[in-house]
């Protein structure tokens, strides 16, 4: 009983720790390592092997000795073990044997495992003799720095041979590569086979992207918006678009390690994307937005910026400086369209043309920068053909990715105003899904859907009510389209 409760507790922690793919390869090889360590103090080879796990956990810091302990505390079928196992992990003079044994394991495991890990880590490489000349460059580099210490080892002496029988024909070592990027694809449509989703979701697209599950944390950076300036703003704007952001009163950093801390109380994950989500976060000096957005962008782990703005609110200026930071970083750019229709445009006071619209997602395609675009199903005199239509457009401009939101009634908006004296339809539960499903099926699958219904504020929305239901939305999506036997990009011609 201990063991098997031992064994689950253990098999839980490696389960909720997030792992990149490279890691996992570490992980393997460094489970398979340690058991050898630990079977020597152990007479069990099953508690050996849980033992393995836990140096595997501590060694890549995806854990440490306290959480440990806590977590098997909490089982009271081994209390009676906790201290023996606090004693294990903190056993210091068995664990600086493990870990010195752990960087044979790191670095000079199989030229297949060393590939691999670069490949993965490295996934900007453009083609096969970038990989090559990085992989050379790498094994020879960590074969000299090594030499006087590990050079009597066998691992080093396997390593140094296998090197040396890659780099006798550059032909077949880029075949092995090639062969290498082949079966990563093929491991790729196996998850996307195993994805239960009908449609492509932001968690998916991020999985692919960066190995492992990343979380987006929303900022309040303090910018205003041209359109309320001007005098109006949309309609449905309550300026307080973002109600899971930060508190503007705090700077930036702090933002984001408040929200951060929420998070890791839900989640595992060790990479951010920084969500610069309030208001329109282009709508400052160049000079103004650089000190911003690089500011969160030196934190640890964060690997991305994404930034909600206006089409009308991007100098050249900026789309200078957003080219580069590019470059530097996964960067993404949120423009708000709502509908293409010029009437329903200018019926919400949306403050610009859809040719403004068109002419900047054009300018940011043409500097390969990721375009994700807003639009509202429900606005009043739309019908779903006309909904369909917005999204057939959009696949033509060759966007990156969407954001499906249901119109809602918001207290303190002029659309509130308007609904009291002027009541309008509604979309109900069901018309919504209805047209979401179709839309999905017009929708190019390589876009992705980062948002598929709205999340409002419940002490702030009027109607529909049914919208604070959202997981009850997500799962009838889910249903209908697995109902009508369809899927994203299905009418896509």
């Amino acid at each position: 009983m201990v063991k098997k409760e031992l064994k689950k507790t253990i098999q839980d922690l490696l389960e909720q720790t997030p792992w990149s793919r490279n890691e996992q390869y570490l992980r393997n090889e460094l489970i398979g390592r340690s058991m050898k360590i630990a079977i020597q103090n152990q007479d069990d080879e099953n508690e050996a092997y849980l033992f393995a796990c836990l140096y595997t956990l501590l060694l890549l810091k995806k854990t440490d000795q306290n959480t440990i302990a806590c977590e098997i505390q909490k089982n009271s079928v081994l209390k009676k073990q906790a201290d023996k196992i606090k004693k294990m992990v903190n056993d210091k003079k068995l664990f600086t044997k493990l870990e010195k044994d752990m960087m044979l394991g790191i670095h000079f495991s199989s030229m297949k495992t060393i590939s691999t890990q670069i490949i993965l880590t490295h996934n900007q490489f453009k083609n096969i003799k970038e990989i090559k000349e990085k992989i050379k460059n790498y094994t020879t580099t960590l074969l000299q720095n090594f030499q006087n210490e590990f050079q009597e080892k066998p691992e080093y002496q396997n390593l140094k041979n296998e090197f040396e029988e890659w780099q006798k024909d550059d032909l077949e070592f880029e075949n092995r590569i090639n062969k290498l990027l082949k079966d990563l694809k093929e491991e790729d449509k196996v998850q996307e086979k195993k994805s239960s989703k009908r449609y492509y979701t932001l968690d998916e697209y991020y999985k692919k992207t960066f190995h492992q599950k990343v979380f987006k944390v929303s900022l309040n950076a303090g910018f205003s918006c041209p359109n309320i300036q001007n005098g109006h703003g949309c309609i449905f704007c309550s300026n307080q678009s973002g109600d899971f952001a930060g508190d503007k009163k705090d700077d930036l950093i702090t933002q984001f390690n408040t929200i951060k801390k929420k998070m890791e109380k839900k989640w595992q994950t060790n990479q951010y994307i920084a969500y610069f989500q309030v208001a329109t976060n282009t709508y400052a000096p160049t000079k103004v937005l650089k000190e911003k957005y690089e500011s969160v962008l030196s934190l640890p782990n964060v690997v991305g910026i994404d930034i909600a703005t206006r089409s009308d609110a991007i100098t050249e200026e900026t789309l200078d400086y957003l080219e580069e930071l590019n470059k530097k970083t996964h960067l993404t750019i949120e423009l708000g369209l709502q509908s293409i229709h010029e009437k329903t445009l200018q019926f919400i006071h949306r403050g610009h043309t859809l040719k403004n619209f068109e002419e900047m997602v054009l300018k940011l395609k043409k500097r390969k920068i990721r375009v994700v675009v807003h639009i509202i199903n429900g606005l009043p005199n739309e019908t779903k053909e006309m909904m369909i239509e917005t999204v057939k457009y959009l696949n033509d401009l060759q966007i990156d990715g969407i954001k499906i939101h249901m119109l809602s009634v918001i207290k303190n908006t002029p659309l509130e105003t308007y609904y009291q004296k002027k009541p309008f339809h509604l979309l109900t539960k069901e018309e919504y899904i209805d047209i979401v499903c179709s839309q999905l099926e017009y929708l190019n699958p390589q876009i992705v859907i980062h948002r598929i219904t709205g999340d409002p504020n419940k002490n702030e929305l009027i109607a529909p009510k049914w919208l604070l239901k959202k997981f009850v939305v997500l799962n009838d999506i889910d249903k209908e389209l697995k109902k009508r036997n369809t899927y994203q990009g299905k009418l896509v011609r």
